[in-house]
């Protein structure tokens, strides 16, 4: 009698040790998925396609060069690390003509906080997002954040984060004339 007793909780403490590991991993997948939607958040709904018409509108009034087929808008904050990281990448990377900085339209958002006078002292074309009504329309989550157009304001590609890499391999694209790039 006391052998069956003995079996049987030894069977339901192996069944509760099966129903634990198969509810962490569980728990371990949906944790998994949520740092995958943090760290890289779904593409705005405009993808491949032009930007929301109250976002266009302030793009169009922005003081955009001429001269160029495609043009980055990186949306940054004061105070964001990743931020300071994109622009200092950016601004070296201006600085021995890898990159053209009329390619590039800052977006401050929220309180600028000087970082907008620092950034036209440094050449870039700038607008304040104080309101953050650009960013919103832009469906901008997180900062830094890099929307990648062509001259008619369609989305050719976007990202999340401070890769100056990512923005080096789309100033190279190949359907670029090379008269329009800027020299490596």
């Amino acid at each position: 009698m006391f052998f069956a007793v003995t079996i049987v909780l030894l069977v339901f403490v192996g069944l509760g040790l099966l129903g634990t590991l198969r509810e962490v991993s569980i728990l371990q997948g949906r944790v998994s998925a949520l740092q995958n939607l943090l760290l890289r958040p779904p593409g705005p709904r405009f993808f491949d396609g032009m930007l929301p018409e109250r976002a266009v509108a302030t793009l169009r009034a922005a003081p955009l060069a001429d001269n160029v087929r495609d043009f980055f808008v990186v949306f940054v904050r004061q105070a964001c690390p990743g931020c300071a990281n994109l622009l200092q990448a950016i601004k070296d990377a201006v600085a021995v003509n890898r990159l053209d900085s009329e390619r590039f339209l800052c977006v401050v958002c929220g309180v600028p906080g000087g970082l907008d006078t620092r950034l036209r002292d440094s050449g870039f074309r700038v607008i304040n997002d104080q309101p953050r009504a650009l960013a919103e329309a832009c469906q901008v989550k997180q900062t830094p954040t890099v929307l990648h157009l062509d001259s008619t304001l369609s989305v050719l590609d976007a990202t999340v984060g401070d890769d100056i890499e990512w923005i080096y391999s789309r100033s190279e694209d190949p359907a670029i004339p090379a008269g329009d790039r800027v020299a490596s």
